[in-house]
């Protein structure tokens, strides 16, 4: 009696395991991607695709040591990669190759100052075809108390501003090569009078906690 009822209770609990158990390819989505072998849908492509094999994406995680500002460089670099696989995927679909290509998407990060300040830079990095790649650069700079972004005119005001460019115009002029300075294009990419010229700036302070200076960065073809 004891041996049929052992037997029995095993076969009423056998569908439950066999069900547990995952078969190859039962993960398809709506589009018969298989998940767990690494294939997602490609919307331009119109297939099924494992993205590692057709371009590289390297990706580092920001740490700043503080969760928030973390979260909020984490969602820039995922749109920034959401926008860079589509770009990809839509030039591999119009102008496939054989084999992986040479798109590249590289994203890092430089915790530039800490303390009373916290300034921290995303460099991305873009090659989608052409002579050569992309390099652009994003800042963020937190007042540690606050928790709130350091806006640049609360650091120097349009006067200094405009002291800055033309500084940095003369300085440039003098840097560059002969011929390779064009200052039409160098005063409009220094322009005081369009802030978006210098939204890219990292904060610096001493041991004291106070600002003692700024460095701005410039994107490509900006000067």
């Amino acid at each position: 009696m004891k041996k049929f009822l052992l037997s029995f209770l095993l076969l009423s609990f056998a569908p439950a395991l066999f069900a547990a158990e995952s078969l190859p390819g039962s993960d398809r989505d709506s589009h018969g991607c298989i998940g767990s072998a690494g294939y997602t849908w490609s919307a331009p492509m119109k297939k099924c695709i494992r993205p590692w094999e057709l371009y590289t994406v390297n990706m580092d995680r920001p740490y700043t040591e503080n969760e928030k500002i973390d979260l909020i460089l984490q969602r820039k670099a995922n749109l920034i990669e959401k926008s860079f696989r589509k770009d990809a995927e839509e030039l591999l679909a119009d102008y496939p190759t054989d084999g992986k290509s040479n798109y590249e998407l590289d994203i890092t990060y430089d915790v530039i100052n800490t303390g009373s300040v916290l300034s921290v830079k995303m460099n991305v990095y873009t090659f989608l075809g052409g002579a050569h790649g992309e390099e652009v650069s994003y800042t963020w700079n937190y007042d540690t108390k606050t928790m709130k972004q350091i806006p640049l005119l609360k650091i120097v005001n349009r006067k200094n501003l405009a002291t800055i460019a033309k500084n940095a115009e003369a300085y440039l002029t003098k840097t560059l090569q002969d011929g390779v300075a064009d200052s039409e294009w160098l005063r409009a990419g220094l322009s005081p009078k369009r802030i978006a010229n210098y939204n890219t700036f990292a904060l610096h302070t001493d041991k004291s906690g106070k600002i003692t200076s700024i460095t701005f960065y410039f994107g490509d073809y900006q000067v």
